[in-house]
């Protein structure tokens, strides 16, 4: 099970890697610097670890708070978008 968290975590980076060479080169434009990055520094690890480690309670745990930080960014984003829109009219 060790070598199966090693593989998701290079997928992982070289997901990352294609996405900033994309926009840097002007076949993508995919922002991944949302509000609420920051969470997926909390959701990664965890889910990774739900896979790599017997104990899955803390990374449970762990996954769940980074869901609900990045859902309450994700709030706040479209609450802004809106009020964008009702000043504009």
């Amino acid at each position: 099970m060790k070598s199966f968290g090693n593989v998701l975590w290079g997928i992982v980076l070289i997901v990352v890697g294609l996405i900033i060479g994309g926009n840097e080169l002007g076949i993508t434009n995919i922002n991944i610097f949302f509000d609420g990055w920051w969470t997926l520094f909390i959701i990664v690890p965890c889910f990774i670890g739900l896979f790599k480690e017997r104990e899955k309670t803390g990374n449970i745990i762990g996954l769940l708070i980074g869901i609900a930080e990045a859902s309450s960014m994700t709030e706040k984003q479209i609450r802004a978008i809106e009020e964008k829109k009702a000043q504009k009219l």
